[in-house]
């Protein structure tokens, strides 16, 4: 009886123990969260200044930004603000803005206030275009189109704003010619007189002349034997290939003094050129006696 009654005791303490056990160890219901009345991110990155604090520069900045954040709505707000303020008396800066509000003002879908802010900016330049690299097809088309259908009011815009083109102002070059020129072959005299035709031919008839004398020079000399001298065989072919080397080493001669003396004779000491300013950005007159290289006529010429 006694043993029962302990059993029992001792299942009842046991019972108690696990409940206060389990009650310890069950988690705390969690308390409620305040809510922050901070903004988001988003929000503080979007919290601009007021339109008008600042200068021009920076408020295209700040659309900009918006431009990238996706705010498209912001950036129309914004601008038009600006616009209200008369802060883009930039003209370099209103350009700017308005491409940027079209663009905007497009893609929220808004043609007929994006087709306006256009027209202003093609009025500033007839020739604008967005760049397509940076901007959808969609919206290239579109300031196509506003520029079809205003073609005739940008023609006379761009008429009224073109600027006359001055008169083209020449340089006038005196060129000195060296009379040393006149005794150097190959029709460099000829050259330096302009007479470009002429010192072709002195020129070729020279290199051609005394090509054949060292080409035949050459076979001639091979021809010899190892001791020198040539055989029975081939005695006259050398001999005339020798007269051959002669000849034409003769005949160059004759064409480079025949060049010589028609340069000295047709020599004048100066030449007075007018150059326009693209050729020439120097001084109205300026003298020069450095030999140059030019192309014209039928080869390539020296120029003193």
């Amino acid at each position: 009886m006694v043993f029962r009654v302990s059993s029992i005791l001792f299942l009842f303490l046991l019972f108690v123990s696990f409940e206060a056990m389990a009650q310890t160890n069950a988690p705390e219901s969690p308390e409620p969260e305040e809510t922050s009345a901070e903004p988001s991110t988003e929000e503080n990155w979007l919290s601009l200044p007021p339109v008008g604090e600042g200068s021009a520069q920076d408020e295209i900045r700040r659309a900009k930004n918006l431009y990238d954040y996706g705010s498209h709505q912001k950036v129309v707000d914004r601008l038009e603000r600006a616009f209200e303020l008369q802060l883009f008396a930039d003209n370099e800066l209103r350009r700017e803005a308005l491409a940027l509000i079209g663009v905007s003002a497009f893609i929220l879908g808004d043609e007929t206030r994006a087709g306006r802010y256009f027209l202003d900016r093609l009025r500033l330049d007839p020739d604008f275009r967005l760049n397509p690299v940076l901007y959808p097809p969609a919206i290239i088309d579109f300031v196509e189109r506003i520029r079809q259908e205003n073609q005739e009011e940008l023609d006379a815009i761009q008429a009224q704003t073109g600027e006359p083109q001055p008169p083209q102002a020449t340089t006038e070059v005196i060129e000195k010619k060296p009379y040393y020129v006149n005794f150097i072959p190959f029709g460099a005299g000829q050259f330096q007189n302009d007479q470009d035709v002429k010192g072709a031919l002195f020129l070729s008839s020279e290199v051609i002349t005394l090509s054949i004398n060292v080409t035949a020079y050459f076979v001639a000399r091979s021809m010899e034997g190892p001791d020198g001298k040539y055989s029975s065989n081939n005695a006259t072919q050398a001999r005339d290939w020798t007269i051959v080397q002669y000849s034409a080493l003769g005949a160059c001669f004759l064409i480079a003094m025949g060049g010589i003396i028609d340069a000295a004779l047709n020599w004048q000491p100066e030449k007075r050129v007018e150059l326009l300013p693209e050729t020439n950005n120097s001084v109205s007159k300026t003298q020069t006696n450095t030999p140059v290289f030019r192309f014209e006529g039928t080869g390539a010429s020296l120029r003193f």
